[in-house]
């Protein structure tokens, strides 16, 4: 059901992507849905 959501996904996703050094850019087009784009850094592991 849309809109049946507790409202913390959004909350708990900016904090997971802040600690990775990431971002999330949202935008919306008017008469649609939003949309948030993760941007997270790739890190080479050695």
């Amino acid at each position: 059901m849309t809109g049946a959501g507790t409202g913390i996904g959004l909350a708990l996703s900016c904090d997971i992507v802040k600690k990775r050094d990431g971002e999330i850019v949202a935008g919306r087009e008017e008469g649609k849905r939003s949309a948030f784009e993760v941007q997270i850094p790739v890190v080479e592991r050695r």
